[in-house]
């Protein structure tokens, strides 16, 4: 009997990252290898900006949100943050429980929500080209390579 692999939530801010569709969905393919990935949320999504991705998040039924008016550059964003708190709160209810999150997100302060996540036993990973600078606060770093990216985008290296 192989063993279940912990459920795990994708929040991804894809302004903060430009990363392709085809790179998201290797990106999830590989992260499927060790998590059941059970959900995607897209935000800062605009659908002229965001055309390649479409065709995946209707085929999935994976949210979007809009930019929304409190987002600052690389902060984080509040519907991020709403859902974030959504998925810990879903922690009692077994059939939605997750017990990891990935997020990629900008260069915002994500401590307050990382002792969240973590004090109700989720573990949380930073997703993104270079790990953050609160890289010792998470559960793990997962990698995003560069050709993932949208061509001619340039990952932030002081995060």
């Amino acid at each position: 009997m192989t063993p279940h692999k912990p459920r795990m939530v994708i929040l991804a801010d894809i302004a903060s990252l430009k990363i392709t569709c085809e790179g998201f969905k290797s990106l999830v393919e590989e992260i499927s290898k060790d998590f059941d990935v059970v959900d995607c949320k897209f935000y800062n999504y605009n659908a002229k900006r965001n055309r390649d991705y479409k065709e995946y998040i209707a085929e999935n039924s994976f949210d979007t949100f809009a930019a929304s008016a409190s987002k600052r550059r690389n902060k984080l964003d509040s519907a991020q943050l709403i859902s974030a708190i959504d998925v810990v709160n879903s922690r009692d209810n077994k059939a939605f429980a997750v017990s990891a999150a990935g997020f990629i997100t900008g260069d915002g302060d994500i401590l307050p929500l990382i002792n969240v996540f973590k004090g109700k036993g989720i573990d949380i990973y930073d997703i993104n080209v270079v790990q953050s600078k609160y890289n010792e606060m998470y559960s793990g770093f997962i990698n995003v390579p560069e050709s993932a990216l949208k061509e001619g985008y340039k990952p932030r290296t002081d995060r």
